[in-house]
């Protein structure tokens, strides 16, 4: 039998025509179903597209084609050929090829057979009932002719469903695959804050307790006497007394100082614990929010102030007010690119 790429060849259109219907009908309809090298691989979904195919070439084979315009000829020849490299496809699947997944090639095939059988009944339909005619046998081709109406009909009722059925599942992948990787990131993140908080929260409490030690010294130092820091007696001079006073003072400057340095430092560190500790409920609220409800704009206006209330200014009380609040336009921005929106879109810079 010619191969599929030799057909092409062929300068005759008629002569091309014949070769490919012979090529379609060389084929053994349970050897495209099931093959014993498949193993539990097999092609039963495709199983009335294959009959549809083979059904209507034997039919045009038997009819004058000749009576056909050059453009019916090119138009079922088109067909015909896609019909053929479809089949040849299967006939030639192997389980063992590499870098590939058996099934998501079988599903592949699949889908073609069923686009080449619904293309091939739709146009040769009307030519088997038309050739019928000019044969002469005008009965037999009007019971024909209302089969293969029906079973194009059919077939293109059941590519429909097969096409909205695989939309409705490709879609529900993707959305369940968004939302498993939207879970799994937020948990992440969540985490990752909880940590930082609890970590900045122990060292404030470090921070604190030096804090309160040298305020307790700076106050004991201001309480001691004078005496406590030099010798004074009866007889001594001012210069002793001043010299006691000035290293008093010191100290007390010293350990002051170091009870203001402390403190900030104590105050810095219990902000940014309060800070990571609130950007960690806003990621567990807007999971909730999301979790709650499928409307996208209420998932929108969650995500937003959910970038606010992570990228934006917390005010804690803990730091003073000078620091300045993060730009609205960048926290949009940062919305928007969360929900794969452009800052065009928007109106926003």
């Amino acid at each position: 039998m010619v191969d599929i790429s030799e057909l092409e060849k062929i300068d005759d259109p008629l002569v091309q025509l014949h070769q490919i219907l012979e090529k379609i009908l060389s084929y053994k309809e349970q050897e495209l179903i099931r093959k014993p090298d498949w193993g539990t691989v097999n092609f039963e979904a495709a199983g009335k597209d294959i009959t549809n195919i083979i059904s209507v070439t034997s039919n045009l084979r038997s009819l004058p084609l000749a009576e056909l315009a050059a453009t019916q000829i090119n138009n079922i020849h088109h067909h015909l050929f896609v019909s053929a490299r479809a089949l040849d496809a299967i006939d030639s699947f192997s389980i063992n090829e590499m870098g590939i997944v058996p099934s998501e090639k079988r599903d592949g095939l699949v889908q073609e057979v069923t686009h080449a059988a619904s293309g091939l009944m739709e146009v040769a339909a009307p030519l088997i009932g038309y050739l019928g005619f000019v044969k002469g046998n005008s009965a037999k081709t009007n019971e024909q002719l209302e089969r293969d109406f029906d079973r194009v009909r059919r077939t293109l009722n059941q590519t429909e469903e097969f096409a909205a059925k695989t939309k409705a599942d490709v879609e529900a992948i993707m959305t369940a695959t968004r939302e498993a990787s939207a879970s799994t990131g937020v948990a992440t993140f969540t985490q990752q804050f909880d940590i930082e908080a609890n970590k900045l929260k122990r060292q404030s409490v470090w921070w604190l307790l030096i804090t309160t030690a040298l305020a307790m010294i700076t106050i004991g130092e201001i309480f001691l006497p004078a005496e406590t820091f030099s010798v004074i007696e009866d007889h001594s001079t001012l210069w002793v007394i001043a010299q006691a006073m000035v290293t008093k003072a010191a100290l007390i400057g010293v350990s002051l100082t170091g009870t203001l340095w402390c403190g900030t430092i104590y105050r810095a560190l219990a902000h940014q614990a309060a800070v990571n500790r609130h950007r960690a409920v806003s990621l567990k609220t807007f999971q909730a929010f999301t979790e709650a409800t499928d409307n996208q704009q209420t998932r929108d206006a969650v995500l937003l102030e959910a970038t606010k209330a992570i990228f934006g200014y917390s005010p804690t009380g803990l730091i003073g007010n000078d620091q300045k609040q993060s730009v609205p336009g960048s926290i949009m921005t940062v919305g928007n690119l969360s929900r794969g929106v452009s800052p065009e879109t928007t109106g926003n810079p």
